[in-house]
């Protein structure tokens, strides 16, 4: 069994708090989604494995490596979504930057 333990936004960076074997940290709830998708398409691609080895063929170990394949198509929509995020952030401060710079210049 696996513990998240989510870190207060209010904390300071860099604080270390004690934890516990086992108890994971998680920046935030983002974070927690993507690391619980990440477990579950292990869980069924270890799954898928397993039932394969008992039933050879079997249409459930197909169905498992399906889900799992699920889990990481959501993840993978997920982290394209951050991408973008991040590079209007970088367009957005870049614009900013060169702005700064030409008032700087005109007032020089």
């Amino acid at each position: 069994m696996r513990y998240y333990w989510l870190r207060p936004a209010d904390k300071l960076v860099g604080f270390q708090f004690p934890l516990s074997e086992g108890v994971i940290e998680i920046d935030t709830t983002e974070d927690l989604i993507n690391e619980l998708y990440h477990e579950l398409a292990q869980y069924y691609q270890k799954e898928a494995l397993r039932v394969r080895k008992q039933e050879p063929g079997a249409v459930k170990a197909k169905d498992l490596l399906a889900k799992s394949t699920q889990c990481y198509e959501i993840l993978e929509k997920g982290s394209a979504k951050a991408l973008e995020q991040y590079k209007t952030l970088l367009m957005q401060s870049n614009t900013n930057i060169n702005k700064a710079m030409d008032t700087s210049c005109e007032l020089s």
